[in-house]
């Protein structure tokens, strides 16, 4: 999976001199210091001693910056441990450092500590405000936490405040997209494209351009994605996918192949694979293939889709089989309730006219069955 696809993402920010040795990185500033703003009622300074504070302030927000600096090069390269004794060390001795409250807060929050990294990204927004990072790291962390709401008001601030990160943008773009605000998802991954392509955004934007109804954009995105690396098993899988919107099944098939070609463990390209097979009307073949998917995954989803290929076929006992090992889930349900009726389990009809009588996503269809099979059932007749 590129890494485009992968979690939400936080920064952290180090200087210019670090940023050479570690990669891209965020802002530098550091915060003012106690005793920078000049205080109602104060003596007037001294001639000359106000340039000296001033760069008694200056030595001491750089060698700050340089032991932050030090940190992040530490976190960069995984010793996290030692990383969060030279933040912790930076804030001893500089408790206002905006830079370093946020860095330490994203460590938190990549070792699981989201409460005290938030804490931290607090700390960082009430000293300075106006400064993004620490609001787009908090939006992430919201975002861990499936508090969608909060995760997008602080990325927009973010934003707002002027952040031209494509990370930022990105996670911006995934809120959207949890939020199924396909509109507002198309828009952000665009402005993050504009800051920089990566296959991954663009299999991202080719994902929603596919979920907005558009495949043939999706194709035109998802093929630039795979042009720019063909070594991208999820780019090929989704291209796959899109084709398959646009009833490319020859080609789709080819794309998913090649997913699997890439990275034998693509597992959404094999279900994938058996999906086509099955549009195609070629039901062995899709049995085969989702059946070689379930001896390398027992668990993938793909299970339930062959129990139901199973019930096509007449082979209840099979399909009962799959069905009961299947993740919980209303259609789960639904196909086990009916491999059940149809081997005359004790029960099973009960179950169907409970899920009949509900609201759930396979009443209907559940109710539908129940008026197939009374009008199949034998008539009764008496005596």
């Amino acid at each position: 999976m590129s890494k485009d696809n992968a979690n939400m993402k936080g920064r952290s920010g180090t200087s210019r001199t670090a940023a050479g040795k570690a990669g891209k990185a965020s802002g530098t500033r550091g915060s003012k210091g106690p005793g920078t703003r000049k205080l109602a009622g104060a003596k007037p300074a001294v001639p000359g001693s106000r340039s000296r504070q001033a760069e008694r302030e200056d030595r001491e927000q750089h060698a700050a910056q340089r032991a932050n600096d030090e940190a992040v090069l530490l976190h960069l390269s995984g010793d996290a441990a030692a990383a969060r004794a030279g933040y912790r060390q930076v804030l001893r001795d500089h408790p206002a450092h905006v830079t370093t409250l946020n860095n330490l807060g994203f460590l938190e929050s990549q070792e699981g500590n989201l409460e005290e990294a938030e804490r931290l990204y607090r700390q960082a927004i009430a000293l300075e405000p106006e400064r993004a990072m620490p609001h787009a790291n908090l939006g992430v962390l919201h975002a861990q936490r499936g508090d969608w709401s909060n995760a997008r008001d602080e990325l927009h601030l973010a934003v707002g405040l002027g952040s031209g990160d494509a990370t930022v943008w990105s996670n911006l773009a995934r809120v959207h997209m949890a939020c199924g605000e396909l509109d507002e998802a198309r828009a952000c991954w665009e402005r993050a494209l504009d800051v920089q392509v990566t296959p991954g955004r663009l299999v991202q934007l080719g994902v929603v351009r596919l979920a907005q109804g558009d495949p043939e954009d999706a194709v035109a995105v998802l093929e630039q994605a795979v042009g720019m690396d063909p070594a991208d098993a999820d780019a090929w899988t989704q291209l796959g996918i899109a084709r398959m919107g646009r009833h490319d099944f020859g080609l789709a098939l080819d794309a998913l192949r090649r997913a699997v070609l890439v990275t034998p463990a693509a597992h959404d390209a094999r279900h994938h694979i058996g999906l086509v097979h099955l549009a195609r009307g070629e039901r062995d073949e899709a049995r085969k293939a989702w059946e070689r998917l379930l001896e390398a995954d027992p668990d993938h989803r793909c299970r339930l889709d062959l129990a139901v290929l199973h019930l096509g076929a007449a082979d209840a006992g099979r399909a009962r089989d799959l069905a009961a090992e299947a993740g919980p889930g209303p259609r789960r349900d639904h196909y086990l309730a009916v491999a059940r009726d149809m081997l005359g389990e004790p029960g099973s009809r009960e179950e169907l006219e409970r899920q009949a009588a509900g609201e759930g996503a396979y009443a209907q269809q559940t109710r539908d069955y129940l008026a197939r099979r009374a009008a199949l059932a034998p008539l009764e007749v008496g005596p």
